[in-house]
This record gives structure tokens, sequence and C-alpha cells, in this order.
């Protein structure tokens, strides 16, 4: 996995997370997240990077993505959940629960920016919550997801519809818990 670093290309990327989901019975979605957050905000966000020709697209490379960089901010995201959420004052249970849900979600929302226009693009990675403090819905729902995942909760999934996101959780992701809203 190592060895693939400094990813440059879209085929790095790939064989990136081939290794996850592949090796992992649950691809770690944080580390992922700021993968592809921070490759889609160089690209989105640099001047450079337009053009109108789509096949200009297709051939650019990626910006290079150091190890070193998105261990960094996984370690942030990492004591961030870690300093706010104590499992064992929950009793440590075997699968997440509704109020471990819940409390993941509010340590998320206490730690975004309070002022910011959450309908904004390209606000939906871990990347742009630990560069920005900032999430749309969506990323909300995938920090807390993350976040239950980083604690040793893999019973802990992105639910969807066409329009919005929640999580399930329980040993047969029996329970819904709405994490969008605060």
């Amino acid at each position: 996995e190592l060895s693939l670093f400094p990813l440059r290309n879209i085929e790095s990327v790939v064989k990136l997370f081939k290794i996850h989901i592949e090796k992992n019975s649950e691809p770690n979605l944080a580390i992922l997240s700021i993968i592809l957050g921070y490759i889609e905000n160089t690209l989105t966000c640099s001047r450079a990077a337009e053009t109108s020709d789509a096949v200009a697209h297709l051939t650019q490379k990626i910006p290079a993505v150091e190890y070193t960089f998105v261990e960094a901010l996984y370690q942030r995201f990492l004591s961030i959940i870690k300093a706010h959420v104590d499992v064992a004052s929950f009793g440590s249970p075997k699968f997440a629960t509704r109020e471990l849900v819940k409390r993941v979600s509010d340590v998320v929302w206490c730690t975004l920016c309070s002022s910011y226009y959450k309908d904004r693009a390209h606000l939906q990675s871990i990347y742009s919550y630990m560069t920005g403090a900032k999430l749309d819905s969506s990323g909300t729902t995938l920090a807390v997801v993350a976040a239950c995942q980083a604690l040793g909760y893999n019973d802990v999934h992105l639910a969807l519809s066409e329009d919005h996101t929640w999580v399930v959780c329980g040993a047969h992701q029996q329970i819904s818990v709405e994490v969008t809203w605060h």
C-alpha cells in the first residue's frame, strides 16, 4: 500500500482503492475520503485545471498525493474523534447504538465552522472537514460513519436515498439514525 505513494495518476488511486476493498472487510473511509477530497479540491479549485476540452481532463495527471500528508490529516481526524468520544461511557457495546452514533454526530457538528454556506460544492469529504471544518449534509454523514469506523464499529454504514443520507447501525443495520441536521 505505501509503495503506491505518492499517488500521481488515476491508476495508482484505483490500485489503492482496490487494495482497501479486497484486503479489508471495511475499507478505511477516512483515508480514502481524504485522498479523493484532496484530488477533487485541487483539480476543481485550481485555475490551471480549468479547460473546456473534455479529452484533456481524461489525460490530465492528478496532483501528487503524499502519504505523510494523508496520514497527518487522518491522525488529526482520529484525535478529534477519540478525544471527544469515550466508548466506555456507553458500556463498550459490541455494535454501535443510537446514543453512540448521536454522540459522534454531536462531535462532528461541534467541530464544524459555524459560518459557511452548507450547500456549496466540494464539502463532502473528510479532507474538507480537516482543512476547513466544513461539510455538507452528505459529508457530515460520511464523517460520522468514518468516525464510528475509527472507533472500531464496522456495523455503522451510510444509507442513501436520491436526496438524503443517514446512518444505519446495529448487528443487522436495524437502527436508523438521522445525523444531517442539528
